[in-house]
């Protein structure tokens, strides 16, 4: 599996990628909405989007509906503090993960979301 981490905090994005890699998940980090957007243009392969939603240049929320407009049904799992604000992105697949949250449970749902993106949760 491969995954886009999506996190305005470098450190976050970085700490989410170690693990998911160290769980067998190939990861790319962004840290904006536009790069993460301009990493997924080039290479729309990813099996899952894994983004924060409140970032400075674009929202998580726009950042998804973006990346299903070139590859609908894409996965997506939503990590926020602000869970109440996920609710507004009603496309499936679609797992909102409040944070705080064990680097586990996140691993868990995104591979449960790729293996199964009719049954998110």
């Amino acid at each position: 599996m491969k995954f886009l981490v999506v996190d305005d905090e470098a450190m976050i994005a970085e700490t989410l990628c170690d693990f998911l890699e160290d769980e067998g998940i190939v990861t790319e980090s962004a840290t904006s909405g536009k790069q993460a957007l301009s990493a997924f243009t080039l290479r729309p392969d990813f099996d899952a989007l894994i983004t924060d939603i409140d970032m400075p240049d674009m929202s998580g929320l726009v950042l998804a509906r973006r990346c299903r407009q070139i590859r609908p049904g894409l996965p997506v799992v939503v990590i926020t503090g602000y869970a109440a604000k996920a609710f507004l992105m009603p496309d499936e697949p679609t797992i909102v993960m409040e944070k705080p949250f064990h680097p586990r449970e996140l691993a868990e749902a995104a591979a449960r979301l790729v293996q199964n993106p009719s049954r998110p949760r």
